[in-house]
């Protein structure tokens, strides 16, 4: 079988292209790595801001609970000293 010269050439372009080995790295590839870190860094995001809502809740939680034991202990003291007295009328009916 012999291979004309326009056929010779058309093979020696597929073949170099199909072997031809460039260094570096393909659109494919960066588009692929691209998607990756951005699937990690959403997830990232999410984490922290769980953790910053989480931290901001149990800390709110903490000034509420300290803030209600000191009105009870503040209450009880006046119980037991017998300072709080019971009156017929409430205070806030005087308008």
């Amino acid at each position: 079988m012999l291979l004309t010269s326009a056929e010779i050439l058309l093979f020696n372009v597929k073949s170099q292209s199909i072997v031809r080995s460039v260094p570096g790295v393909s659109l494919v590839e960066l588009m692929v790595a691209l998607s990756l870190m951005a699937v990690a860094a959403s997830a990232a995001f999410q984490i922290m801001t769980l953790a910053e809502t989480t931290l901001f809740e149990s800390r709110n939680e903490l000034t509420n609970q300290q803030r209600e034991e000191a009105v009870g202990s503040f209450i009880y003291e006046d119980f037991l000293g017998d300072n709080i007295t019971v009156t017929a009328q409430d205070n806030y009916s005087n308008n």
